[in-house]
């Protein structure tokens, strides 16, 4: 071979070669690059030389990075390349050089590392790739990391927030809402700041931060974000299209003349400002075509929500953000404020009042009226653009103090006029003054309204209507394609997926600017290790490189980075730490220039950037952030979060010395968390929530399931049993109406119902999906108000249950007659469910048939399938089963010409069997019946269906009917069915708890016995209502006197079948019954128990140890090899809990454990700590959360606004004493081998486990007196366990099956309080006269106590209190649930309050009182202490004086209006926690 032929062939060998490395030595390939990098730093220039060493890993980078930083390529591309080429994989270079293109490069072009550039315009003409046009791709092209230098803030929106509390009249956290409303009314109530609200649009979000700058909640370069784009610059188009404002607006008149518009101008002017001053503007973004929300908006639009300047992390008040959309004409939104008390309080009285009925015409009126100052009105009123479903309002408190000191940034109004407040009048410290800034803006408001008033049409419409003339064609508006399209247009021709729509977006944004940005993917990480996965960057790795060497240069007194990155820096170090559902998406931003020929021809250099998104996917991350942040240090955790990663050789952005004002700043308390409140209207939810996100679960779990669902969302939200009851046959009327659409989605046979639907599908609309459900809402709600739909359909609501009960199963010579026969009988019969797998019936299916709420149940089958499963269910269901057989006559089967002789004789073999079948009855019916008849309007069979039953003989079109009567008749006698609710309690725990010990003591007789006892407690008043019931055996079933559910006890190591189908099918069987499911259940069986509750109808009730036990513990391991790194695991059980329960699975006799766990168990503390690592990465709330999600998406039943949890007492103290530490860090050791292991990251453990296990004994066994002495006695906990179930088993008999009268609710708590008798509270009083003259005056003006003949509730007229109580809290001040759990373990509880004091005046008597830390008795229980800060017994009121007055009395003695005598001999009186019920 000649050597010029070799040298010819010199790089495709080395290709090849290279290659092969990769394919079989890839690692010491990767080592080879990583020290030929090492040896070329030394020769970089200074500029490229200035990053520090801690970015140099190996495992980060791979080959081309280094190459790219020493200005080599390995291979050029000769133009921009589709996605795929993008993402080929850098392992083949012989197709990455194919797809690069085959033109040679010349050796000037390989020295400058030049590339031809395709122009948009070029790339948008190539018919074969559509693609190109959106220039988006997912890169495996790492950013230069080596050279991060800088992190800064690119779009932030406000932290979330929560809704206020559901069950006291809003729409969220439980407890939040309720701290937040009382919060806000003290802090106006002292003068210290104000209320403003705000409506809240329903619509996406959209965020700006300048220039084509534009992202959507969690991404960018989208069809959220493009949608956002063209309508805001449509809307600058809109407001700034007169110059003149004397002349008369577009559309006024028949002819149209347009005078100007300055639309871009103003645009590019605001994005300059925007850029400049490092804002982010955030927008809701209310249109049609982005998915629907509560209605579809009559206009699409966009209002200016909030703004962020990010140069000092706070948001703009909203006099700043009036201003500033006042300045640019933005669209600012609806502002009312409440600066007294007064207003405050009308407010949320208001809303109380209102919120199952608010429309948004009504709302506004109302606002204005209750406001004490003007409202700044929108240029985008919602009845005007969005309609009359108002998703709620947004309350937020603003504080006084120099809350305008920077509003005087924009002193300009929108037309160049005097600016309405003089420099220096922003800084406003007294409250008249800014009231009267506010003013004087919502007048401002209303001029540019009336400039730009909601008549004047979009700027499509616009440039559509005028006319030609020489200002048009020197504006050239009509060739601008963002101003002339219309989006709800532009969808509807661009039909498919999502990149259809966005291809056709980017082009109409591509055909106006002439050149856009480009966005590159590289992939999401989630923190772990990504070695060897493709697009993979580990960003917080990448951070928590960067803050070691921050902290290692900062020691050696050198800055390295500055505040804001380290900031940043330590806000995704604690995020990746927390692990949690974050998600970090590294995007690279060019800006490819289209034009370089314009520029005589010079190379026009692209302009790149980093970014990172930052995205939160679960809400309850926000609270979790909050409460490890420190308010004045750390950073807020934002939403639509984007940084920007700054490399060496970008510009710098300045950021000034951090120095944030919070006075400035709306979005945190005094004490950490927004005072600010989403207080949300049913109308809305109702569609959202119910309509809109149920379609999920009616695809599950059906008609019922559905009904379930949005009943429980109801009695969740707090409402009325009026709103209830409106609202429960519009959802079952939407249920049956949105299945036969899905139904119909997936051309599938319904199920559910019948065989002939109750609706068709409109060829108008598009199919059902959560994206465009309002279309069709928008037709069912026609069809509902007209009486067309719902009032006849069985399903619709589960008061009218079906008729029919058991199992039908119709047989025929075929499947298509047999399925078409069930159809129509199923429609006959009422709309049972359907089934076409007869050995398939499972004896849950059979328990569920004979429900009357679930309808029977109608099973097709043909003469070969046979009857052999269906003869295990005959042997218990045999009265409930019927089969009916269709054209199986055997002159029919003579007839067939389809089968041979030799099938024939086996289906009339068959046929004998199928008639001797044990069930409750066998009928033949000719095939055609079922052809003649029809299903009626109502879903029956037309027909006389009160004809004889017994004669079967009659016309064709009389048959169906009679049979239909018969079935009805004979399945009429089964036994009545139990369909009350029962429950399922359960243990989310790990051996050692006392679960056993718990469950033992459950039976008919102690839940009895515990009646018996807490009726004892019970006064004449009614405060406490239980009664004794006729009762079950827990066996037998069978009847006693004491009470009247089945008491289930399952002991799960006792059972040698699978557990959870044996939970399911007791269940089934026994819906009623108290079912305790003895057994550990861990997260992953949560959700097969929520499916168990929702199938027998039963309460989803865990049992969780008390609050010092259920403690979220948090540890840090390492999580690199050389510790450098560490990561934080969470989990909700306290270390104290775990050392207990290893100490009580010690304790256990050797071998005498069922499940074969106790001391004579090799590894028996190992297997308690893989039980505790099980709960990984939960907190304690989390448990809760997670509980009550699963619980609300099974659809289960509730009893009240909160999932029902029984909280068993487990430590002595709330908060038990610190572990000896060699305990402590033992167990430490043990969870994060078990950690390990669990993960594979220990490939062999058994050796070290040993080690732990031995270590942990010996420590448990020399600490096992302290460990006993930390929790209650066993008595205890079944005590306060035993007094739960019974207050469980006395709501479920409250629960109302039909919901005509009654909602199924939890008795409304209140008050919790010690009751203590008055005649000995009296004679306290006579006692203390004897030794002080004012008190024995103070008894001669207040008159003879005589507690029979005193009304305890007259309020008129000088009274002594007849009920005398310590309040411990009062309902108004804690959610239901709060207080079931801090005393529902104590209701019932003696305890003795110390008398120490008597204070009065002329109005109001009160004894002060002391509350013991501890209950009597043998088993004493810990006592919260009350939340009043005056604990007291109210003895006294004059005239018109009500007892909450008694709270004022430590104040009015300060203050000389009232007089205090202290006792010097403290007196205890005897006393009984209680609850005091509403009616």
């Amino acid at each position: 071979m000649s050597v010029g032929l070799l040298a010819a062939h010199i790089p495709i060998l080395v290709c090849l070669l290279l290659c092969a490395m990769r394919t079989t030595h890839s690692l010491n390939a990767r080592s080879h690059c990583w020290h030929q990098q090492q040896s070329h730093l030394k020769s970089f220039p200074s500029h490229h030389n200035h990053c520090h060493p801690f970015f140099l890993r190996e495992n980060q980078y791979r080959f081309d990075i280094y190459l790219s930083l020493l200005g080599h390529s390995r291979h050029t591309r000769t133009e921009i390349t589709t996605t795929k080429m993008e993402m080929a994989n850098d392992t083949n270079d012989e197709k990455m050089i194919e797809n690069s293109g085959s033109k040679k490069r010349t050796r000037e072009e390989e020295a400058e590392g030049a590339q031809k550039v395709t122009t948009l315009e070029e790339l948008s003409k190539d018919k074969q790739n559509p693609r190109m046009v959106r220039q988006r791709s997912e890169s495996n092209n790492d950013p230069d990391l080596l050279s991060l230098r800088q992190l800064r803030l690119e779009a932030i929106f406000h932290p979330k927030f929560e809704n206020e509390s559901q069950s006291n009249g809003a729409g969220g956290n439980s407890d939040g809402g309720d701290s937040k409303r009382k919060n806000m009314l003290e802090q106006v109530s002292k003068g210290h700041g104000y209320l403003e609200a705000s409506l809240k649009h329903s619509g996406s979000l959209l965020l700006w931060s300048g220039e084509q700058r534009y992202y959507s909640k969690n991404s960018t370069d989208n069809a959220f974000s493009m949608v956002g784009e063209i309508l805001l610059r449509q809307h600058f188009a809109r407001a700034w299209w007169l110059n003149d404002e004397s002349s008369s607006d577009v559309g006024c008149g028949d002819e149209v003349v347009v005078k100007s518009g300055r639309g871009e101008e103003k645009y590019k002017e605001c994005s300059s400002y925007v850029l400049s001053n490092r804002l982010t503007l955030a927008f809701e973004v209310v249109t049609s075509v982005l998915g629907h929300h509560g209605s579809i908006p009559k206009k699409d639009f966009l209002v200016l929500t909030a703004v962020a300047d990010k140069s000092c992390e706070r948001f703009y008040s909203t006099a700043e953000v009036a201003r500033m959309a006042q300045k640019f004409r933005l669209p600012h939104n609806d502002y009312w404020t409440f600066r007294t008390e007064t207003s405050a309080k009308s407010l949320f009285e208001w809303y109380d009042r209102e919120r199952e009925v608010a429309l948004a015409k009504g709302v506004c009126k109302d606002m204005d009226n209750i406001t004490d100052g003007r409202r700044l009105r929108s240029l985008y009123p919602h009845s005007d653009f969005q309609g009359e479903i108002v998703e709620g309002i947004v309350v937020r408190y603003v504080p006084y103090s120099k809350q305008f000191q920077n509003a005087t940034a924009f002193n300009n109004t929108s037309d160049g006029a005097d600016v309405v407040m003089e420099e220096g009048e922003g800084v406003a410290n007294d409250h008249v003054n800014e009231g009267q800034v506010m003013d004087q803006l919502a007048i401002e408001s209303e001029r540019i309204l009336d400039l730009v008033p909601p008549e004047r049409p979009p700027s499509f419409v616009i440039f559509s209507s005028a006319k030609k003339d020489e200002e048009i064609n020197s504006l050239d508006h009509s060739k601008n394609a963002v101003l002339t399209t219309d989006v709800r247009e532009l969808y509807s021709k661009n039909t498919g997926n999502d990149e259809v729509i966005e291809n056709a977006l980017c082009s109409v944004l591509t055909e106006t600017d002439g050149q856009r940005r480009t966005i590159h993917r590289l992939g999401k990480s989630k923190g772990q290790d990504t070695r060897g996965k493709k697009n993979a960057v580990d960003v917080p790795g990448l951070v928590n490189e960067l803050l070691l060497a921050n902290s290692n240069e900062s020691a050696n007194g050198q800055i390295v980075f500055d505040t804001e990155t380290i900031r940043i820096a330590n806000l995704i170090q604690t995020l990746h730490s927390m692990n949690r559902s974050i998600e970090f998406k590294l995007l690279k931003e060019e800006m490819i220039p289209t034009a370089a020929k314009k520029n005589g021809g010079k190379k026009v250099s692209n302009t790149t950037r980093w970014l990172c998104i930052i995205h939160v996917m679960r809400d309850s991350v926000f609270p979790q952030y909050m409460k490890k942040m420190d308010v004045k240090k750390d950073m807020m955790l934002y939403r639509g979060f984007c940084v920007q990663m700054m490399l060496n050789g970008d510009e710098d952005i300045e950021s000034p010395e951090y120095c944030r004002d919070t006075t400035t700043d709306t979005t945190v308390g005094d004490d950490g968390p927004p005072l600010m409140l989403k207080m949300k209207f049913l109308p809305y939810m109702v569609r959202t929530f119910g309509c809109r996100n149920g379609l999920k679960i009616l695809e599950q779990k059906g008609v019922l399931g559905f009904e379930q669902y949005t009943t429980n969302l109801l009695m969740k939200w707090g409402m009325s049993s009026t709103a209830i009851n409106t609202w429960r046959p519009f959802f079952s009327s939407w249920g049956s109406y949105a299945n036969e659409m899905l139904q119909q989605n997936g051309n599938q046979r319904r199920k559910e119902g019948g065989g002939k639907g109750i609706m068709t599908q409109n060829e108008d609309l598009p199919p059902l999906t959560a994206q465009n459900y309002l279309h069709h809402l928008e037709r069912f709600n026609k069809l509902f108000e007209e009486g067309k739909i719902g009032s006849n359909n069985c399903n619709a609501q589960s008061k009218n249950p079906c008729d029919f009960r058991g199992a039908v199963i119709v047989v025929s010579l075929n499947k298509e007659d047999a399925s078409v026969a069930a159809d129509l009988l199923s429609a006959s019969l009422g709309g049972c469910r359907r089934s076409s797998n007869v050995n398939g019936i499972s004896e849950d299916d059979m328990h569920l048939a004979m429900s009357p709420v679930d309808g029977g149940l109608v099973v097709d089958a043909v003469v070969e399938d046979g009857f052999g499963a269906l003869r295990k269910h005959c042997k218990k269901f045999e009265d409930a089963i019927h089969v009916v057989l269709v054209g199986c006559d055997d002159e029919v089967i003579d007839a067939s010409i389809d089968i041979s002789m030799r099938d024939k004789k086996k289906q009339k073999g068959m046929l004998k069997g199928w008639r001797k079948c044990k069930c409750k009855t066998v009928v033949d019916v000719p095939q055609s019946c079922f052809s003649t008849a029809s299903v009626g309007k109502d879903g029956s069979c037309d027909g006389d269906v009160d004809k004889d039953p017994s004669s079967l003989s009659e016309s064709d079109s009389e048959e169906l009917p009679a049979l239909v009567k018969k079935l009805i008749t004979l399945s009429g006698s089964l036994p009545k069915a139990d369909e009350r609710p029962g429950a399922l309690l359960f243990f989310p725990g790990i051996p050692g708890s006392g679960k056993s010990t718990l469950c033992g003591a459950v039976s008919t007789e102690s839940l009895c016995a515990k009646l018996d006892q807490m009726d004892a407690h019970m006064n004449d008043d009614g405060k406490i209502s239980l009664s004794k019931k006729e009762g079950a055996n827990e066996k037998t079933g069978e009847s006693n006197s004491n009470f009247d559910r089945p008491v289930i006890v399952r002991v799960g190591d006792a059972v040698k079948e699978k557990y959870w189908p044996l939970v399911k099918r007791e269940r089934l069987e026994h819906k009623p019954s108290l079912y305790v499911a003895d057994k550990n259940s861990t997260p992953t069986v949560w959700n097969t128990i929520a499916e168990v509750c929702a199938e027998s109808r039963g309460v989803f009730a865990p049992v969780l140890p008390d609050s010092a036990a259920l403690s979220t513990t948090t540890l840090m391991f390492a999580a690199s090899a050389d510790g450098s790194y560490k990561r934080e695991y969470v989990f909700p059980f306290s270390l104290q809990y775990l050392a207990v329960c290893l100490s009580r699975v010690l304790q256990r006799p050797q071998k005498s454990h069922r499940g074969k766990l106790d001391a004579a168990t090799d590894n028996a503390c190992m297997i308690v700590v893989k039980f505790f690592c099980l709960y990984k990465g939960l907190t304690a709330d989390r448990v809760k959360e997670t509980c009550e999600d699963m619980a609300n998406e099974a659809g289960t039943v509730q009893i009240g606004s909160d999932t029902f949890f029984i909280t068993v007492p487990f430590f002595v103290d709330n908060s038990p004493r610190d572990l000896p530490k060699d305990l402590h860090d033992a167990l430490v050791d043990a969870i994060q081998l078990q950690c390990k292991v669990d993960s594979g990251g220990q490939a062999d453990g058994a050796p070290i486990m040993s080690e732990i296990e031995t270590r942990l004994r010996s420590l448990i066994t020399s600490h096992l007196d302290m460990l006993q002495a930390l929790t209650v006695s066993k008595e205890a906990s079944c005590e306060s366990f035993l007094s739960q179930i019974v207050s469980l088993t006395n709501s479920l008999d409250s629960y109302d099956i039909s919901g005509e009268s009654k909602v199924a609710s939890l008795p409304k708590i209140k008050i919790v309080s010690i009751d203590v008798n008055a005649t000995d509270v009296h004679h306290t009083l006579k006692d203390a006269a004897a030794s002080d003259s004012s008190i024995a005056e103070f008894l001669d003006k207040g008159g003879k106590f005589d507690p029979s003949s005193i009304d305890a509730d007259e309020k008129k007229t000088a009274r002594y209190i007849k009920d005398t109580h310590v309040t411990m809290v009062h309902c108004s001040r804690s959610s239901q649930h709060e207080m079931r759990q801090r005393f529902g373990s104590l209701e019932g509880s003696e305890l003795d309050v110390v008398v120490n004091g008597f204070l009065f005046n002329d109005e109001i008597a009160a004894l002060s009182v002391e509350i013991p830390g501890k209950t009597l008795g043998n088993q004493s229980l810990d006592v919260p202490p009350s939340e009043n800060e005056f604990a007291h017994i109210t003895v006294w009121c004059g005239d018109g004086v009500e007892a909450v007055k008694s709270n004022s009395l430590p104040s009015m003695v300060e203050k000389g209006l009232a007089k205090k005598v202290d006792f010097q001999n403290r007196v205890s009186l005897h006393g009984v926690l209680r609850f005091w019920l509403t009616e």
